[in-house]
Protein backbone atom coordinates (compact mmCIF):
# COMPACT_ATOMS: atom_id res chain seq x y z
CA UNK A 1 0.00 0.00 0.00
CA UNK A 2 1.12 3.57 -0.63
CA UNK A 3 1.64 5.58 2.54
CA UNK A 4 3.73 8.28 4.17
CA UNK A 5 6.08 10.25 1.95
CA UNK A 6 5.23 8.18 -1.13
CA UNK A 7 1.53 8.99 -0.69
CA UNK A 8 2.28 12.70 -0.36
CA UNK A 9 4.45 12.57 -3.48
CA UNK A 10 1.68 10.83 -5.42
CA UNK A 11 -0.81 13.52 -4.41
CA UNK A 12 1.63 16.25 -5.43
CA UNK A 13 1.93 14.66 -8.88
CA UNK A 14 -1.85 14.49 -9.25
CA UNK A 15 -2.06 18.16 -8.28
CA UNK A 16 0.45 19.26 -10.89
CA UNK A 17 -1.23 17.22 -13.62
CA UNK A 18 -4.55 18.84 -12.78
CA UNK A 19 -2.98 22.29 -12.98
CA UNK A 20 -1.90 21.53 -16.54
CA UNK A 21 -5.45 20.43 -17.42
CA UNK A 22 -7.55 23.39 -16.17
CA UNK A 23 -10.65 22.23 -18.06
CA UNK A 24 -10.51 18.87 -16.29
CA UNK A 25 -10.67 16.67 -19.37
CA UNK A 26 -9.10 13.77 -17.48
CA UNK A 27 -10.74 14.33 -14.11
CA UNK A 28 -13.79 12.12 -14.68
CA UNK A 29 -14.58 8.98 -16.64
CA UNK A 30 -15.34 9.23 -20.34
CA UNK A 31 -19.06 9.23 -21.08
CA UNK A 32 -19.40 6.04 -23.10
CA UNK A 33 -23.06 6.73 -23.81
CA UNK A 34 -21.83 9.69 -25.88
CA UNK A 35 -18.60 8.17 -27.23
CA UNK A 36 -20.17 4.83 -28.00
CA UNK A 37 -17.05 3.44 -29.70
CA UNK A 38 -14.70 4.37 -26.84
CA UNK A 39 -14.62 0.89 -25.30
CA UNK A 40 -13.82 -0.59 -28.71
CA UNK A 41 -10.49 1.23 -28.54
CA UNK A 42 -9.85 1.52 -24.81
CA UNK A 43 -9.92 -1.73 -22.86
CA UNK A 44 -9.32 -0.27 -19.39
CA UNK A 45 -10.79 3.22 -18.87
CA UNK A 46 -9.01 5.36 -16.30
CA UNK A 47 -9.28 8.92 -14.98
CA UNK A 48 -7.64 11.06 -12.30
CA UNK A 49 -10.70 11.06 -10.09
CA UNK A 50 -10.74 7.27 -9.95
CA UNK A 51 -7.01 7.15 -9.28
CA UNK A 52 -7.38 9.54 -6.36
CA UNK A 53 -10.29 7.56 -4.90
CA UNK A 54 -8.26 4.36 -4.87
CA UNK A 55 -4.90 6.00 -4.14
CA UNK A 56 -4.45 4.36 -0.74
CA UNK A 57 -5.58 1.00 -2.11
CA UNK A 58 -2.72 0.54 -4.59
CA UNK A 59 -0.38 -2.30 -3.73
CA UNK A 60 2.59 -0.06 -4.48
CA UNK A 61 3.59 3.13 -6.25
CA UNK A 62 4.32 1.28 -9.49
CA UNK A 63 0.63 0.34 -9.76
CA UNK A 64 -0.28 4.01 -9.27
CA UNK A 65 2.16 5.04 -12.02
CA UNK A 66 0.77 2.40 -14.39
CA UNK A 67 -2.76 3.79 -14.01
CA UNK A 68 -1.50 7.35 -14.33
CA UNK A 69 0.15 6.50 -17.64
CA UNK A 70 -3.01 4.75 -18.75
CA UNK A 71 -5.10 7.93 -18.42
CA UNK A 72 -3.14 9.67 -21.15
CA UNK A 73 -2.29 6.58 -23.20
CA UNK A 74 -6.03 5.92 -23.53
CA UNK A 75 -6.62 9.46 -24.74
CA UNK A 76 -3.77 9.31 -27.24
CA UNK A 77 -5.07 5.98 -28.57
CA UNK A 78 -8.65 7.16 -28.95
CA UNK A 79 -7.99 10.69 -30.22
CA UNK A 80 -5.24 9.75 -32.64
CA UNK A 81 -6.21 10.39 -36.26
CA UNK A 82 -9.44 12.19 -35.33
CA UNK A 83 -9.39 15.81 -36.48
CA UNK A 84 -12.06 16.86 -34.00
CA UNK A 85 -9.84 15.67 -31.15
CA UNK A 86 -6.53 17.01 -32.44
CA UNK A 87 -6.06 19.44 -29.53
CA UNK A 88 -7.01 16.80 -26.96
CA UNK A 89 -4.51 14.42 -28.53
CA UNK A 90 -1.86 17.12 -28.23
CA UNK A 91 -2.75 17.75 -24.57
CA UNK A 92 -2.67 14.03 -23.72
CA UNK A 93 0.76 13.69 -25.33
CA UNK A 94 2.01 16.69 -23.34
CA UNK A 95 0.68 15.31 -20.06
CA UNK A 96 2.12 11.87 -20.79
CA UNK A 97 5.54 13.53 -21.00
CA UNK A 98 4.81 15.28 -17.71
CA UNK A 99 4.11 11.89 -16.11
CA UNK A 100 7.48 10.61 -17.38
CA UNK A 101 9.13 13.70 -15.90
CA UNK A 102 7.45 13.09 -12.53
CA UNK A 103 8.57 9.45 -12.60
CA UNK A 104 12.18 10.53 -13.05
CA UNK A 105 12.04 13.24 -10.39
CA UNK A 106 9.36 13.32 -7.69
CA UNK A 107 8.54 9.61 -7.72
CA UNK A 108 11.97 8.21 -8.51
CA UNK A 109 13.17 7.71 -4.89
CA UNK A 110 10.06 5.69 -4.06
CA UNK A 111 10.12 3.62 -7.24
CA UNK A 112 13.68 2.58 -6.46
CA UNK A 113 12.60 1.07 -3.15
CA UNK A 114 13.54 -2.49 -2.36
CA UNK A 115 11.56 -5.37 -3.81
CA UNK A 116 8.30 -6.14 -2.07
CA UNK A 117 8.44 -9.04 0.39
CA UNK A 118 6.73 -12.25 -0.67
CA UNK A 119 3.97 -13.81 1.39
CA UNK A 120 4.74 -17.25 2.86
CA UNK A 121 3.70 -20.19 0.67
CA UNK A 122 1.37 -21.45 3.41
CA UNK A 123 -0.43 -18.09 3.46
CA UNK A 124 -0.78 -18.03 -0.32
CA UNK A 125 -2.13 -21.59 -0.22
CA UNK A 126 -4.74 -20.55 2.36
CA UNK A 127 -5.76 -17.60 0.20
CA UNK A 128 -6.18 -19.79 -2.88
CA UNK A 129 -8.18 -22.30 -0.82
CA UNK A 130 -10.58 -19.53 0.25
CA UNK A 131 -11.04 -18.39 -3.35
CA UNK A 132 -11.64 -21.95 -4.52
CA UNK A 133 -14.30 -22.46 -1.84
CA UNK A 134 -15.99 -19.18 -2.73
CA UNK A 135 -16.10 -20.04 -6.43
CA UNK A 136 -18.04 -23.17 -5.48
CA UNK A 137 -20.52 -21.19 -3.41
CA UNK A 138 -24.02 -20.91 -4.88
CA UNK A 139 -23.90 -17.21 -4.03
CA UNK A 140 -20.83 -16.50 -6.18
CA UNK A 141 -22.47 -16.84 -9.60
CA UNK A 142 -22.36 -13.08 -10.19
CA UNK A 143 -18.78 -12.75 -8.99
CA UNK A 144 -16.80 -15.55 -10.61
CA UNK A 145 -16.02 -13.69 -13.84
CA UNK A 146 -15.74 -9.98 -14.82
CA UNK A 147 -18.91 -7.92 -15.10
CA UNK A 148 -20.11 -7.63 -18.70
CA UNK A 149 -19.26 -4.00 -19.47
CA UNK A 150 -21.04 -4.24 -22.80
CA UNK A 151 -24.31 -4.90 -21.00
CA UNK A 152 -23.37 -2.48 -18.19
CA UNK A 153 -21.10 0.15 -19.82
CA UNK A 154 -21.20 2.48 -16.82
CA UNK A 155 -19.98 -0.17 -14.37
CA UNK A 156 -16.25 0.71 -14.55
CA UNK A 157 -17.06 4.37 -13.84
CA UNK A 158 -19.19 3.65 -10.77
CA UNK A 159 -16.90 1.39 -8.77
CA UNK A 160 -13.41 2.19 -7.43
CA UNK A 161 -11.83 -0.87 -9.03
CA UNK A 162 -13.37 -3.65 -11.11
CA UNK A 163 -12.74 -6.97 -9.37
CA UNK A 164 -14.00 -10.53 -9.52
CA UNK A 165 -12.92 -13.91 -8.18
CA UNK A 166 -11.02 -14.91 -11.32
CA UNK A 167 -9.01 -11.66 -11.29
CA UNK A 168 -8.31 -12.02 -7.58
CA UNK A 169 -7.15 -15.60 -8.04
CA UNK A 170 -4.85 -14.55 -10.88
CA UNK A 171 -3.37 -11.82 -8.71
CA UNK A 172 -2.95 -14.20 -5.78
CA UNK A 173 -1.20 -16.90 -7.79
CA UNK A 174 0.96 -14.24 -9.44
CA UNK A 175 2.26 -12.98 -6.07
CA UNK A 176 0.63 -9.58 -6.60
CA UNK A 177 -0.07 -9.13 -2.90
CA UNK A 178 2.58 -8.55 -0.25
CA UNK A 179 0.19 -8.34 2.68
CA UNK A 180 -3.02 -10.10 3.63
CA UNK A 181 -4.84 -6.89 4.60
CA UNK A 182 -4.90 -5.66 1.01
CA UNK A 183 -6.00 -9.05 -0.27
CA UNK A 184 -8.87 -9.25 2.24
CA UNK A 185 -9.97 -5.72 1.31
CA UNK A 186 -10.02 -6.63 -2.39
CA UNK A 187 -11.99 -9.79 -1.62
CA UNK A 188 -14.60 -7.77 0.26
CA UNK A 189 -14.59 -5.14 -2.45
CA UNK A 190 -16.08 -7.63 -4.91
CA UNK A 191 -19.27 -7.68 -2.83
CA UNK A 192 -19.02 -3.97 -2.01
CA UNK A 193 -18.90 -3.15 -5.73
CA UNK A 194 -22.15 -5.06 -6.22
CA UNK A 195 -23.83 -3.15 -3.41
CA UNK A 196 -22.48 0.15 -4.70
CA UNK A 197 -23.59 -0.42 -8.29
CA UNK A 198 -27.00 -1.88 -7.50
CA UNK A 199 -28.29 0.88 -5.26
CA UNK A 200 -31.58 1.08 -7.16
CA UNK A 201 -34.42 -0.77 -5.40
CA UNK A 202 -35.23 -2.36 -8.76
CA UNK A 203 -31.99 -4.36 -8.40
CA UNK A 204 -32.95 -5.96 -5.09
CA UNK A 205 -32.03 -9.48 -6.25
CA UNK A 206 -28.51 -8.43 -7.16
CA UNK A 207 -28.10 -6.59 -3.84
CA UNK A 208 -29.33 -9.63 -1.94
CA UNK A 209 -26.79 -11.82 -3.73
CA UNK A 210 -24.08 -9.29 -2.89
CA UNK A 211 -24.97 -9.48 0.80
CA UNK A 212 -25.09 -13.29 0.74
CA UNK A 213 -21.73 -13.43 -1.02
CA UNK A 214 -20.26 -11.09 1.59
CA UNK A 215 -21.49 -13.44 4.32
CA UNK A 216 -19.81 -16.32 2.49
CA UNK A 217 -16.58 -14.31 2.35
CA UNK A 218 -16.67 -13.59 6.08
CA UNK A 219 -17.38 -17.24 6.86
CA UNK A 220 -14.36 -18.41 4.86
CA UNK A 221 -12.12 -15.79 6.47
CA UNK A 222 -13.28 -16.86 9.93
CA UNK A 223 -12.69 -20.52 9.08
CA UNK A 224 -9.17 -19.78 7.85
CA UNK A 225 -8.20 -18.41 11.25
CA UNK A 226 -4.46 -18.49 11.88
CA UNK A 227 -3.69 -19.90 8.45
CA UNK A 228 -3.59 -16.34 7.17
CA UNK A 229 -0.96 -13.79 8.08
CA UNK A 230 -1.26 -12.19 11.51
CA UNK A 231 -1.24 -8.77 9.84
CA UNK A 232 -4.99 -9.13 9.35
CA UNK A 233 -6.78 -9.07 12.67
CA UNK A 234 -10.04 -10.19 11.10
CA UNK A 235 -8.63 -13.55 10.16
CA UNK A 236 -6.37 -14.40 13.11
CA UNK A 237 -9.08 -14.99 15.69
CA UNK A 238 -9.89 -18.66 15.34
CA UNK A 239 -12.84 -18.22 17.69
CA UNK A 240 -14.54 -15.64 15.47
CA UNK A 241 -18.17 -16.78 15.06
CA UNK A 242 -19.70 -17.22 11.64
CA UNK A 243 -21.56 -13.94 10.89
CA UNK A 244 -25.31 -14.10 10.36
CA UNK A 245 -25.74 -10.56 9.04
CA UNK A 246 -23.56 -8.62 6.58
CA UNK A 247 -20.68 -7.04 8.56
CA UNK A 248 -19.90 -3.34 8.34
CA UNK A 249 -16.40 -4.02 6.96
CA UNK A 250 -17.61 -3.36 3.42
CA UNK A 251 -18.99 0.13 4.11
CA UNK A 252 -15.62 1.99 3.83
CA UNK A 253 -15.24 0.38 0.38
CA UNK A 254 -18.36 2.06 -1.02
Amino acid sequence: MISGSALRAAREVLGRLREKDPKGYYEVAVDTSYLTDYLDVVKKPMDLGKIERQLESYADLRSFVDDLKLVYANSVAYCGGKKEYKELHKLASKLAKQVDKEINTTLKPFLQATKRPKLPDATLAAMVKILTALKKSKHSMLFREPVDTVAFPDYPTRVPEVLDLSKLESRTRGAFYDDVDTWVRDLRRIAANCLRFNVDVRHKEARDEGKKFLLAVEKELANAGGKLSSTTTTTTKTTTPTPTTPPTTWKPLL
